[in-house]
Order: structure tokens, then sequence, then C-alpha cells
């Protein structure tokens, strides 16, 4: 039987963030993340922590805040999570193909501040922008490989396309 020693949740106070520090000054250059044929190591996601939590606190967040985040599982995404915990906010997390109308009765039922969402889903959702909530689009292109990095203006234009009329 595995015990609460065995799992080392001796210590509640402790965050995800503090252990991400821990791990950072132990194993800067390990791999933390792999994707999309990538790695990214302890440091460089370190980096994006802090990059995304000074971009949380410019949009207004404060500690004890809740925000909502709507993403893929990318680099991205798990940079915003540890940012949270940073920070000392609350995070509903939301299936990124959660419909608008589920999106905005989270906003309101939890009293969230901010949508972290992957810009790639902005054009799926038609009436967000007008719903008027405030936003933090996080773009993927920075994780993905060289070939795709080259294909995701051509993505992000052939979505803005489809982003007005959307057939039912």
């Amino acid at each position: 039987m595995v015990t609460e020693s065995d799992m080392n949740l001796a210590n509640p106070e402790r965050t995800f963030y503090q252990n991400l520090l821990e791990t950072v000054a132990l194993f800067p250059k390990s791999p933390a993340i792999f994707y999309e044929g990538r790695t990214l190591t302890y440091s460089d996601l370190l980096e994006r922590v802090q990059r995304m939590s000074q971009a949380i606190l410019d949009a207004g967040i404060k500690p004890g805040d809740t925000i909502t985040m709507l993403s893929p599982n990318t680099p991205e995404a798990v940079a915003a999570f540890y940012a949270t915990s940073q920070i000392g906010v609350n995070l509903s997390l939301l299936h990124p193909l959660s419909k608008l109308d589920r999106i905005l009765a989270d906003h309101e039922q939890k009293n969230s501040k901010l949508l972290i969402i992957a810009s790639l889903l902005i054009p799926t959702l038609p009436g967000l922008l007008e719903a008027k909530i405030p936003m933090l689009a996080i773009e993927m292109k920075e994780s993905l490989p060289p070939f795709k990095k080259l294909l995701y203006p051509l993505v992000m234009k052939a979505d803005s396309f489809s982003f007005g009329e959307h057939p039912e």
C-alpha cells in the first residue's frame, strides 16, 4: 500500500512552482517536455513560465484571482499551469473542445478574471470576442518543429476565413 510519505506529500505548503524551481536547480539541462519531436529542458520551461507569469500579471491578475484556461496539451499550457502556481491564482481548466456556452458559464460561475486560450481555438468559437471576456491568447508556434513553424501562418490564415459565419 502506498502511504502519504511514499508520495512525498508531507509538505502541502509547497507549490508546483517551488517543485519546478528545485528541479531546475538540480537538473537544468535535463528534458522536461517532449513535444512534436522537440525537447524542452527544465531551464527552458522555467523561462517560459516566467514569461507567462509576467503576461498574466500584466493582464491585471492578482494572487487569489481565478483564471480559466482552454488549450490543448502544449508546452505553453504547461507554462501557464506553473505560472498560475507561481502567482498564486486559482486555475480552472476546460477541455479545449468546450463550446462557447460552457466557457461563458464557467467564467461566470467561478468569477474568472481572465481566459487563457490557444490562439488556434479562437476562430472555432464564434461569439467569443463579442462576449468581452478578458483574454490572453497563447501561440503554439514557438514549440513547433521547423517545418510546422513554416505551415503555422497558413493554418492561422485559413482559420481566419471561417471566423465570421459558421455553418450549423
